[in-house]
């Protein structure tokens, strides 16, 4: 099976997380009424992150970033065979279970289902997070 579909497809999404979440840090403020979960009955968010998180967010997307790029053989010696390989499974199994939510607000399995940020949740992030998920194994099925 020739794996550089779920290694681009995976790319391209952690650079675009990576992007988007270091505009948030660097003070934008377009996306992020829909970004967070919120309370449906009171509008009130249920999750805010801060500038360190963010930051943290940016780093975390572009390490996997990187874990993608050294799978293709484009850089050598970034990360050795064994680092991609449980790279890609942690960030595997990450994705799986922020596509399958914490039960109340986030996943599929969320209950609060009326807010924008659900609708967007359910039918964008939830199924992104799970082709992530899915491509993470993938990526690694010819190692």
């Amino acid at each position: 099976m020739n794996t550089i579909f779920p290694i681009l497809f995976n790319l391209s999404a952690f650079v675009s997380l990576s992007i988007m979440h270091l505009f948030w840090f660097l003070g934008g403020k377009t996306g992020l009424k829909f970004a967070f979960p919120n309370n449906s009955k009171h509008k009130k968010k249920t999750y805010s992150p801060g500038k360190m998180a963010l930051l943290l967010y940016v780093l975390l997307f572009l390490t996997m970033s990187l874990i993608c790029i050294a799978q293709t053989d484009i850089v050598d010696g970034v990360f050795n065979q064994e680092t991609i390989i449980w790279g890609n499974r942690v960030t595997g199994i990450i994705f799986m279970a922020r596509a399958l939510g914490s039960f109340q607000y986030v996943g599929f399995t969320k209950s609060m289902r009326g807010s924008e940020f659900a609708k967007l949740d359910t039918f964008m992030i939830s199924p992104l997070c799970l082709a992530i998920a899915i491509c993470s194994y993938l990526s690694t099925a010819d190692f």
